[in-house]
């Protein structure tokens, strides 16, 4: 392109100055959905199409198809003007088949896509050659193509959607001329179209570069004023950025002297608290301590006061009465009298180490008389001691508290150890009998039964 060069060229992208066609106001949503399968069942003679329904579970007789979103690019050439002229046509058709349109091609499923493609390849041609028909008018020289553009992508987006197929279209025509010096003169009215609209946008170009120079140097002047504004501004800044940390550095020392005086208050506070806690566990302490020994006088004068009443006791079941002590060696017999005479002051001896026991101190019997009336007999310490002549039905009669309630048992011979219907074993069940006075029962018994005398 010889004559025209790069006006040429800027007439060209002026008459494509848009990208692909964007829907416009009127354009309609194809409300694609990425998620979209179709569910196929076919047993025997028994087939259904349905589209995949949310929580959907598999069984062994569906079959899952995806219904993709394809992106289908297609392309067109066509010459004007006996090949003065030639106008690509770039289109870019997103489309998604229907259940609608699966239904009606069940067969081809599973490439669903491909057939939309064979079968409308031919369909996009025709649409195209009808709507470039109004390119017969030069007027589209001066007006540019975006109107027919638009007109293109909403043509076939129609088509495609009457057949069930949701689509959006994007159409772009790109026009190239041929040199002039290979023109043929008798297409006259093209070639001025062409040639006005050439003149007219180079002189629209040099006005507007010269209208960018100028404001080009304005806006320098501009941004040296501004930076001579902003060198200002920055120092200020600046002075005001160094008063604000001197003030902000004089209020924190007083915030550290103030928190200073806080934390002193309240160490102080704490001490003084501490020493009132201290004296308090003090005193607490020392009325545990004293009501303690209040106790424990108390404690002791009541012993000391059961210790009297025991003595008189004593003295009262002695007074008037010989009473003979008599026992197994080292069981504390002389130990007993002295603590109910204590001036008599009987020899006694530590107890054993090995027996745990007492050991044998007294020799000889010696009464000894009491201050109060009556006396006391001391005897030597026995090795062993038993009955004699009891048998082991005799044994329970020696009880008082047993031989009241004899007749009571089930059996003439019990010996209430292990019989039924024991009507002493039933008194110590009921603690009507001492336990203890049932066990030492019980032990006689057994020697009883264990020792030939």
């Amino acid at each position: 392109m010889s004559i025209m060069n790069n006006p040429a060229n800027e007439f060209e992208n002026w008459l494509t100055t848009n990208e692909f066609t964007k829907p416009d106001n009127s354009s309609w949503e194809p409300g694609f959905d990425v998620d979209r399968q179709v569910v196929s069942i076919k047993i025997g003679p028994y087939s259904k199409l349905f589209l995949r329904p949310e929580n959907f579970v598999k069984r062994f007789y569906h079959l899952v198809y995806p219904l993709n979103i394809e992106d289908w690019q297609y392309s067109k050439q066509i010459t004007l003007y006996d090949d003065f002229c030639c106008l690509t046509i770039e289109l870019n058709i997103c489309f998604q088949a229907t259940l609608k349109y699966v239904q009606k091609n069940s067969e081809r499923l599973a490439t669903i896509n491909d057939h939309i493609k064979q079968t409308y390849a031919g369909v996009l041609d025709e649409v195209i050659d009808v709507e470039l028909q109004t390119l017969k008018d030069t007027s589209w020289v001066q007006t540019g193509l975006d109107d027919l553009e638009k007109k293109i992508a909403w043509s076939i987006s129609e088509l495609l959607m009457v057949q069930a197929i949701q689509a959006q279209t994007l159409c772009r025509i790109t026009a190239n001329f041929a040199e002039f010096p290979d023109a043929q003169w008798g297409r006259d009215n093209v070639y001025l179209q062409v040639l006005q609209k050439t003149f007219e946008m180079t002189q629209q170009k040099n006005k507007e570069l010269f209208r960018q120079q100028q404001a080009l140097e304005q806006q320098a002047l501009a941004e040296k004023q501004l930076q001579i504004e902003q060198v200002k501004e920055t120092a200020e800044l600046e002075r005001q950025i160094q008063a604000q940390l001197a003030e902000n550095k004089r209020l924190l020392l007083e915030d550290q002297e103030e928190q200073l005086v806080k934390q002193l208050a309240i160490e102080k506070r704490i001490h003084t608290e501490q020493v009132k806690h201290e004296n308090a566990l003090k005193e607490i302490a020392l009325e545990a301590e004293i009501q303690l020994q209040e106790k424990q006088k108390a404690r002791q004068r009541s012993a000391e006061s059961r210790d009297l009443l025991e003595q008189l006791a004593h003295q009262a079941a002695l007074e008037d009465k010989k009473t003979l002590f008599s026992g197994h060696s080292g069981v504390g017999k002389s130990a007993l009298i002295n603590a109910l005479e204590p001036s008599q002051v009987l020899k006694t001896k530590e107890l054993s180490g090995y027996h745990g026991v007492g050991m044998h101190t007294t020799t000889f019997a010696e009464m000894y008389d009491l201050p109060f009336g009556g006396s006391i007999i001391d005897t030597p310490g026995m090795r062993e001691f038993g009955l004699v002549d009891i048998s082991k039905q005799e044994l329970s009669h020696y009880y008082p508290e047993m031989r009241r309630i004899l007749h009571l048992c089930q059996f003439n011979n019990c010996q209430h150890t292990n019989e039924p219907g024991c009507a002493v074993k039933e008194a110590v069940e009921q603690e009507l009998i001492s336990v203890d006075r049932y066990i030492s029962y019980c032990t006689i018994l057994e020697s009883i039964e264990d020792t030939d005398w």
